[in-house]
């Protein structure tokens, strides 16, 4: 039998973009997570909207589109990981869920393969998911999980604009 390889998986420092989709209007809805400090949390406690720059993103989280903040425990064995399973930002889906390396170890953010290569697995938990992107952001201390609206931008093609 072939032995298996331990593969790190990468760290974003940023933000991880949980999952994307059309929705019926042509808005782009996604799920993000990005680390927040303690003063974000006490503006999130006190029901305000949170204007993040983080990497190449800007971020304007409206409370009524948080799933969840603060310290949050990943660990499968948690109250905070079983309340995260019900979140239904992945309710969308049907025949196909959201890639995730095979045989990952959440404690170290490793998997292992027999080969050099990540294998990959669908997963359908909302949880299961959020647990990846935490550890893929670097465990920070506390994290905002959140529904990001894309703008839809309008193009107006009747309009002819004549060059001189």
């Amino acid at each position: 039998m072939k032995p298996m390889t331990i593969i790190p998986m990468p760290i974003t420092k940023d933000y991880y973009m949980l999952n994307k989709r059309l929705a019926p209007n042509k808005t782009t809805i996604a799920t993000f997570m990005t680390y927040i400090t303690e003063e974000e949390e006490h503006e999130l406690d006190n029901n305000k909207t949170l204007n993040l720059e983080r990497g190449d993103m800007s971020f304007t989280i409206e409370p009524i589109n948080v799933y969840c903040y603060g310290v949050v425990d990943f660990n499968t064995d948690s109250s905070d990981y079983n309340i995260i399973e019900d979140f239904d930002f992945l309710n969308y889906l049907s025949s196909s869920g959201i890639s995730i390396p095979s045989d990952y170890n959440f404690k170290t953010h490793q998997c292992k393969s027999p080969s050099n290569r990540i294998r990959w697995t669908e997963t359908f938990n909302s949880a299961e998911l959020a647990q990846y992107a935490y550890a893929s952001i670097d465990k920070p201390e506390r994290i905002v999980l959140f529904k990001h609206i894309f703008l839809k931008i309008n193009y107006d093609y009747t309009r002819t604009i004549k060059m001189s």
